[in-house]
């Protein structure tokens, strides 16, 4: 997975089930160490900071070589005591609800 550098809405371009993702050739990359808070989405949440993301394993693979802060935004229901984890399953410091902020580490 790749970060980039967007300054205008017309760097993206639509994909696979209307995804809009960045065109490289009009983008810059963003390197890793210069992500300071890294915004890591996610279906269900638990008090440890783990989550149920969207099955691709994405954010997993990335997280396990970034160093700086993580996040992840839901509604208070998607709180949940525990979600199954697995050994490559890294969780967020904080998740950001509209009730509360869970502080993990």
């Amino acid at each position: 997975m790749t970060f980039y550098y967007l300054t205008e809405w017309d760097q993206l371009e639509k994909v696979y089930f209307g995804l809009e993702e960045p065109r490289p050739e009009k983008t810059e990359m963003c390197p890793p160490d210069e992500i300071e808070l890294l915004l890591v989405p996610g279906l269900i949440f638990d008090r440890n900071g783990f989550r149920i993301g969207f099955g691709g394993g994405y954010y997993d693979r990335y997280l396990k070589d970034y160093s700086n802060s993580t996040v992840s935004l839901a509604y208070q229901f998607q709180v949940v005591e525990n979600v199954p984890t697995e050994t490559f399953d890294l969780p967020v410091e904080a998740i950001i609800t509209d009730e509360q902020i869970v502080k993990v580490k």
